[in-house]
């Protein structure tokens, strides 16, 4: 990833050898409690849509802010 900030790409290897390792990145710098709120709702939108019928196969990524200018990402 091409960043001026160079975020960290962390990559955990499960126990489990039937799926794939878990891989986030944690980012410095950046206030991602906005990214939270937007994915917060995008994944309500999706779950009110899916009540209704409609299946638009959305995959909303998992965000945490740690800190006012760090977190992780999925």
């Amino acid at each position: 990833m091409d960043s001026k900030m160079k975020p960290l790409w962390l990559t955990f290897e499960n126990a489990d050898p039937n799926t794939d390792d878990i891989v986030i990145i944690y980012k410095y710098g950046d206030d991602l409690r906005q990214d939270m709120l937007t994915l917060q709702m995008i994944r309500i939108m999706d779950k009110l849509w899916k009540d209704d019928g409609y299946d638009f196969r959305m995959v909303p990524y998992q965000c945490l802010s740690t800190d006012l200018n760090m977190g992780l990402i999925e």
